[in-house]
């Protein structure tokens, strides 16, 4: 049975436009990836709806007349939707040997869905829903998961994260953001992978980063990564921090308002333990912008962060 929070969800009619034609066309797709995770854990509002489909990108393109052919050599299109949004519409694949440690070297196409869902990082990721048929395909448990609260690699998580060295801080990056346990072995197997995650470019790591330094639970973000070896790897200085010094970063980090267009007051809650003189260049070394280092370092060396703040943190005692 279709689970409710789907029964209910509210998907735009561009989107179901798109799945129409191609269904018509007998190429029957999915919503698949972080849409079916949020639509199903009542998220609010779903950004990008992302489709999976048997047909070919060539065919993808000759079905609409609006397609940029954005990883086309993966198997994926964008196809300018009528209501001007963007969608994603990639062709069932297999993956290659991984040997960059973060793309394959290879790609096949095929029409399976469950073997396209089983190259997926987390079981949470790797759901897809038809909501023409009103089905949901759930292979590897990830609505169990969701019910659990945990982040589990699909299949062997140490060939998971193998293949690919960004997972492993993407799932430290969904506990932060989701309230939610990596899976025992899944958390094991982070550490195995550290040498796979050296081979990511620092601009990846800085996003991924600066997405936990926002995330709801970044306390439980900081701990997850010095647990699995991930801190000292991309934040070196914060490697020899004292569970104490962790503890109390998180909670201030947590109780400072986020801001997308101000990423600089969370990172600078987050940071102040350090000494101002090394924030900007920690921050530059994984590639975000100098202007968001330098204004992170003047609010660490002001010792300012404008918010509300618990009595125990002494940022705030400072400037008060």
């Amino acid at each position: 049975m279709l689970p409710a929070a789907l029964r209910r969800a509210a998907i735009p009619e561009a989107v179901l436009e798109i799945l129409q034609r191609l269904g018509e066309a007998g190429h029957r797709s999915w919503v698949v990836g972080g849409a079916v995770r949020d639509l199903l854990l009542r998220r609010g509002r779903v950004g990008d709806f992302d489709l999976a489909t048997p047909a070919t990108p060539r065919q993808v393109t000759a079905l609409f007349p609006r397609v940029i052919p954005t990883g086309i050599e993966h198997g994926t299109v964008t196809v300018l939707a009528s209501d001007r949004r963007t969608v994603e519409v990639t062709t069932f694949r297999g993956d290659g040997a991984y040997q960059d440690g973060r793309r394959p070297d290879t790609v096949t196409f095929h029409t399976d869905l469950d073997e396209d869902l089983a190259r997926r990082d987390f079981t949470v990721n790797a759901m897809a829903w038809d909501p023409l048929a009103g089905e949901l395909a759930d292979p590897f448990g990830g609505q169990r998961d969701l019910a659990g609260r945990l982040i589990r690699a699909v299949g062997d998580p140490a060939a998971r994260f193998g293949e690919d060295g960004l997972r492993a801080l993407r799932a430290v990056r969904f506990a932060a953001q989701l309230g939610f346990r990596l899976h025992p072995a899944t958390r094991r197997a982070i550490r195995g992978a550290l040498p796979v995650v050296r081979k990511v470019s620092a601009e990846r790591i800085g996003e991924e980063l600066l997405r936990i330094s926002a995330a709801p639970h970044v306390a439980r973000g900081l701990e997850l990564l010095a647990a699995t070896g991930l801190l000292e790897l991309a934040l070196p200085p914060l490697g020899g921090w004292t569970p104490a010094q962790r503890r109390h970063a998180g909670k201030v980090a947590a109780a400072c308002p986020v801001d997308p267009g101000a990423p600089q007051l969370r990172l600078a809650a987050l940071l102040h333990p350090l000494p101002a003189a090394e924030v900007a260049p920690l921050l530059e070394a994984i590639r975000l912008p100098r202007k968001v280092g330098e204004e992170a370092a003047a609010l660490v060396a002001r010792h300012e962060c404008p918010r509300q703040t618990a009595p125990e943190d002494p940022v705030a005692r400072k400037s008060a």
